[in-house]
């Protein structure tokens, strides 16, 4: 295939490529949604330039026999997550949750580590998903065979990267000796601080507080069916006032079920109603009314239009 046929068939063929990109950025999002997991940018549909592609082609001694073929990154989508932990529940995703795509791992840092322990270079996931059967998607069909490359990595993985890639190792030189060892103590320290990240994450999922805005806010995403905006300092805030319920694990989220039709109705309706403590809210005035009227950190102004919502009499609340 000569360079002009090449391009001619890259050009008739990227819509398909993108839409190929879209429906695995769908599906994984999707999932990831499903697992509690948030991406550090924003994940995006990247089709392959077409000088990049010629170059790679013909001008860097790749021996392709079928460079059209034999090249799977001419799409790609890149995943960029806090935690090391993350990664193991998005390749988890990727790798076992969908059987319209064959995965194969193209790098793995982890296994990378094991076999050079002593080297500190560049890390990342990478992955080709190909299709498995003939698919249709927004009105394109996608052939069996199709590749793209998929990316994970952690945010400081992908600082080291954009700087290692971009600014160190370009094709026109080689740096020298010097350059070369700092970009690998770089790394080490990024992958000491990975792991500082790790263990952060850890202490606080043991501190009740934060675990259980986590559960209430997917509870509260679950009961109006879309993703929220929420306050962390402002429910922080309250949930220290009741310290003792939340540390002896005296409340049961599964308990706050009963109100996901009282909040559904009420979302929005004040700014207390829109975020998540409003399940313990609800919770307290049934239960145990004088003890949020008793801790209660704001004006007893704001509880009032909560004890009418739910039927409650405000002469409690003086």
């Amino acid at each position: 295939m000569t360079e002009q046929e090449f391009i001619k068939k890259y050009e008739e063929e990227s819509e398909l490529y993108f839409n190929w990109g879209s429906f695995i950025l769908k599906e994984i999002k999707v999932k990831a949604k499903a697992n509690n997991l948030s991406f550090q940018i924003e994940p995006k549909v990247r089709i392959k330039d077409t000088l990049s592609l010629i170059a790679k082609a013909y001008y860097r001694n790749k021996n392709y026999k079928n460079p059209y073929l034999e090249i799977t990154d001419k799409v790609g989508i890149r995943f960029v997550l806090l935690l090391n932990s993350e990664i193991h529940i998005l390749d988890d995703i990727i790798t076992k949750s969908d059987s319209r795509w064959v995965c194969s791992k193209d790098r793995d840092f982890e296994k990378e580590r094991l076999d050079e322990p002593l080297a500190f270079d560049y890390q990342s996931m990478h992955y080709i998903l190909t299709a498995n059967l003939d698919i249709e998607y927004n009105n394109v069909i996608i052939p069996k065979g199709t590749t793209c490359e998929v990316q994970v990595r952690t945010l400081l993985q992908h600082a080291y990267s954009e700087l290692s890639h971009s600014r160190v190792y370009k094709p026109s030189f080689d740096p020298d000796a010097k350059v070369k060892r700092v970009v690998a103590k770089s790394m080490a320290f990024l992958e000491a601080t990975d792991d500082y990240f790790e263990e952060v994450n850890k202490q606080m999922n043991e501190i009740a507080a934060f675990n259980s805005l986590q559960k209430l806010t997917l509870l509260l995403e679950k009961t109006i069916g879309k993703e929220v905006t929420i306050s962390e300092k402002y429910n922080y805030f309250i949930m220290d006032s009741f310290a003792e319920e939340f540390n002896n694990n005296s409340i049961d989220i599964s308990s706050y079920e009963e109100y996901k039709k009282l909040v559904k109705k009420t979302f929005n309706k004040t700014f207390l109603n829109s975020q998540p403590i409003i399940f313990f809210i609800y919770y307290m005035i049934i239960n145990k009314r004088s003890t949020l009227i008793k801790k209660w950190p704001l004006t007893k102004e704001e509880l009032r239009p909560l004890f009418v919502q739910i039927g409650v009499s405000v002469n409690d609340l003086g």
